[in-house]
């Protein structure tokens, strides 16, 4: 059983509290089944990059302190993004996503990284990944973003290397998405291309290091050959021209020539320390609500 049909059965049994043992994979599938159920979610963080209960606070090195949490804490309301695979005739829910999803780039990144790499250099490993893909075609389709207010946004024939939507946009070191936030009913779209070979790869690092100084998403302005168009908007609707591969926070869904991405605000209660400690600087951990 995966973590959803887990966290169903929980329920069903009468359970006040569901606790994700595990990673980032773990941990979104059963805030799937628990998204929109009142219920609260804890989080035992066991895997490798643990990047939604770091930035939720919740200890990474104390299984006995983030057991209390999960147990006795306080708690704060997130949303939870959702990708759907329109093309899929037998996906009955969206998949769910508290980090970042995606097509392209990203997910073929992950799928080329070695399972036992991974164990012993941690997030590293996705870097190994990301060099067997650097020279493979882009990708083109056609793009509709539905802002807050309801307009609609499109766009035909956009060439990229992979489309993200985040939930929230800090990972280890760096920062994807400045911008995003798990809590604003919002989901930040990011479109990255690169062109140049290796030298736009290159000027594409430079980018993200320079909105990772700034806190302010964009391409660096001294770029020219790498472009990471961001806009914000409650959904987004992709239809492509050949299969891409597609992922949900580090999990692989397989390839996929339709898709869309929403978003459920507050959606999934979690369990959080009551004393948040100081991220004042990063401006990850908001005030908690009880």
């Amino acid at each position: 059983k995966d973590g959803r049909a887990c966290a169903k059965e929980a329920l069903a049994n009468g359970a006040d509290v569901v606790v994700a043992v595990g990673g980032d994979g773990t941990v979104r599938t059963v805030a799937s089944a628990m998204s929109g159920t009142g219920h609260a979610m804890g989080i035992i963080p066991i895997g490798t990059g643990n990047l939604f209960a770091r930035n939720m606070g919740i200890p990474i090195d104390d299984i006995d302190a983030a057991l209390t949490v999960a147990t006795s804490h306080g708690s704060r309301h997130v949303d939870v993004g959702r990708l759907s695979l329109l093309d899929d005739p037998k996906a009955d829910h969206g998949h769910a996503f508290l980090i970042i999803a995606g097509v392209g780039f990203d997910a073929a990144m992950i799928d080329d990284t070695d399972p036992q790499l991974k164990k012993n250099i941690s997030w590293l490993a996705y870097f190994v990944g990301g060099v067997k893909n650097l020279f493979t075609p882009k990708y083109r389709g056609d793009m509709t973003i539905t802002s807050t207010d309801g307009s609609m946004h499109t766009r035909h024939g956009v060439a990229f290397r992979t489309f993200m939507a985040g939930n929230c946009g800090q990972i280890p070191v760096f920062s994807l998405m400045p911008n995003a936030s798990y809590d604003d009913g919002i989901l930040d779209f990011e479109i990255i291309d690169t062109s140049g070979g290796i030298f736009g790869w290159a000027n594409l690092f430079g980018d993200v290091v320079h909105q990772t100084i700034t806190g302010k998403p964009g391409s660096n302005p001294l770029s020219t050959n790498s472009t990471m168009d961001q806009i914000q908007g409650v959904s987004a609707e992709i239809t492509l021209e050949k299969p891409v591969l597609a992922q949900v926070d580090g999990d692989m869904l397989g390839r996929t020539r339709h898709l869309r991405f929403t978003v459920d605000r507050e959606a999934l209660c979690v369990r959080v320390p009551e004393v948040a400690p100081d991220m004042s600087a990063t401006g990850i951990i908001p005030p908690i609500r009880d």
